[in-house]
């Protein structure tokens, strides 16, 4: 064998080792994926969230998120808010609602309508399954402020 030909052998090798590595890589990747597949988001956290955005951009379209029949609730001058927890809503006595309710709470820096900057824990009641006026998947049925 001459020894020109002994670096492109070498070179060819290299390739093939690197491809190979690469096709490991890639398949523990994909099985890693398969094992743990990406969670779905929670339509409710979706409107929750995105009805806070509307108040927060002075966007009418907040109100789509409510359910039809119930009276929206307007929080004012909404300026910034962070999401604190979420959970099932039931009755103060703790027996669930015929139609199950959940709930997330955000702190929310807002105004009083006469104008007094504050800052105050609200809950985002929802019934999951139940198509806002927007035809969203979750519809806000109430806005409570948090204990």
């Amino acid at each position: 064998m001459k020894s020109s030909s002994r670096p492109a052998i070498l070179g060819l090798v290299l390739i093939i080792v690197v491809i190979a590595f690469i096709a490991v890589v890639n398949n523990d990747k994909k099985e890693a994926e398969a094992a743990n597949p990406p969670a779905k988001e929670d339509p409710c956290k979706i409107v929750a969230f995105s009805y806070l955005l509307a108040l927060k951009e002075g966007n009418p379209i907040g109100f789509g998120y409510w359910k039809t029949g119930t009276t929206p609730t307007k929080l004012f001058n909404v300026r910034d808010y962070s999401e604190i927890t979420h959970g099932r809503f039931v009755h103060p006595n703790g027996t669930p609602y015929k139609v199950p309710r959940s709930y997330y709470q955000y702190d929310v820096q807002s105004s009083t309508q006469g104008g007094f900057a504050i800052r105050k824990r609200w809950n985002v009641v929802m019934e999951p399954g139940t198509k806002g006026i927007g035809n969203q998947p979750c519809a806000i049925v109430e806005l409570t402020a948090a204990e």
